[in-house]
């Protein structure tokens, strides 16, 4: 885990890069992938997310949107899955996700 945020709606997120595939965790995408995990202040889970291609995606920062969204910023190793297209080795990954809850 690389960041802990309070939301605006009262919720925390918690967002890094993990290797897991388990309970927590349906998928993995390759080596390490972005997540992002949303609780309520009760410690319930809300939503959990994973994204990333078959090589190394590391999120770093997350930020709040105005619109209730978020930012994810890192770097990948990856040129498939989620990440669109690589340019040289370690490149600058950004995300920019909508959540509803």
């Amino acid at each position: 885990m690389t960041k802990i945020i309070n939301s605006s709606d009262g919720a925390v997120v918690l967002s890094g890069y993990t290797r897991s595939k388990d309970s927590t965790f349906q998928k993995n995408n390759g080596y390490f992938d972005y997540f992002i995990i949303k609780i309520d202040i009760f410690g319930n889970l809300i939503n959990v997310n994973n994204y990333g291609g078959s090589r190394e995606d590391a999120s770093k920062v997350i930020f709040e949107t105005v619109d209730g969204g978020y930012f994810m910023f890192g770097n990948t190793l990856s040129n498939d899955g989620d990440v669109l297209n690589n340019n040289a080795n370690r490149d600058y990954w950004a995300l920019k996700l909508n959540y509803d809850n």
